[in-house]
């Protein structure tokens, strides 16, 4: 189970790290109009934003491991889950 684990970190990782690293290095070539400069940037900030995330759950993850953080379990909406998940995904 902990290989899978770190297998699916390490993906999830990779990805925003990726996108970030090829629209840096596109941002830098500087031959980009100064909307579609902007448009990188915001990208940027969408996978950095992303990335936090990931990392935050990993060590979330880690503290309900070492029981140091308690879950307080509650109703929730799917439809909101499910939009939650397209938004990350658009």
């Amino acid at each position: 189970l902990k290989n899978d684990l770190l297998s699916t970190i390490s993906h999830e990782l990779k990805t925003p790290v990726a996108s970030i690293r090829v629209l840096v290095d596109t941002l830098l070539a500087g031959d980009q109009s100064p909307e579609r400069a902007r448009e990188y940037l915001e990208l940027i900030g969408h996978e950095n934003r992303r990335l936090d995330r990931l990392v935050q759950s990993f060590l979330s993850f880690g503290r309900i491991q070492r029981e140091q953080l308690g879950l307080r379990l509650q109703p929730t909406s799917l439809s909101g889950v499910v939009e939650r998940a397209i938004q990350e995904l658009g």
